[in-house]
């Protein structure tokens, strides 16, 4: 009788933990108070002292994330904590943007009247302060750009049907440096079509 022995043990491989995140915002968010399931940021982790990015070849460049659940949960490559317990500082952009980097342009919407239009233009930015090793990272969201609220008072000189609203001559687009944690207007003025704020 001939009989075969297979138990030859498979080497186990450790599965990293991916990094996920909770967020809170300053003040509100342009519609909100905080953010909707489907909203994605672009996060970058860097594992430098400072917590200074690199333009590129940082720990993580770029990685798109989305809200689900009460929390940002990675799409396609999350970012994965050290295996040899490295900490890490993130830096995170609202909303994602494949041109995200250390440093890039940013332009609000010239057409706001859709909700993703307007919430798309309302650019934000958290900075962890201090180097983490956890999977579950808070990130506080500040704004970084204006809001324009105008009240149509009511009165005999409206004209009818449907108010469209537009501003002239805006500056909508900012560089932005996330290391320095600074914006500077860039690019030519140009119009933006409002978003509606209810029926005034």
């Amino acid at each position: 009788m001939v009989v075969a022995c297979n138990d030859i043990a498979e080497p186990v491989v450790a599965m990293q933990e991916s990094v996920s995140f909770t967020s809170a915002i300053t003040g509100s968010r342009a519609s909100d108070t905080q953010f909707d399931t489907g909203d994605a940021i672009s996060v970058f982790a860097t594992a430098s002292s400072s917590g200074q990015l690199n333009s590129t070849t940082n720990y993580a460049d770029n990685r798109m994330y989305s809200y689900l659940n009460t929390k940002f949960v990675a799409q396609n490559k999350g970012i994965e904590k050290p295996e040899d317990g490295t900490k890490l500082y993130y830096h995170a952009v609202y909303p994602y943007t494949d041109a995200a980097s250390s440093r890039f342009t940013f332009k609000v919407l010239e057409n706001q009247s859709s909700q993703s239009g307007y919430t798309n233009s309302d650019l934000m930015t958290a900075f962890t302060e201090i180097p983490t090793g956890e999977a579950l990272v808070p990130l506080k969201f500040t704004h970084r750009l204006s809001k324009v609220v105008v009240q149509i008072a009511e009165g005999t000189d409206l004209p009818s049907g449907n108010i469209a609203l537009t501003l002239t001559n805006v500056q909508g687009m900012v560089e932005i440096n996330l290391n320095a944690k600074t914006l500077t207007t860039t690019g030519s003025k140009y119009n933006v079509r409002m978003g509606s704020n209810g029926t005034k």
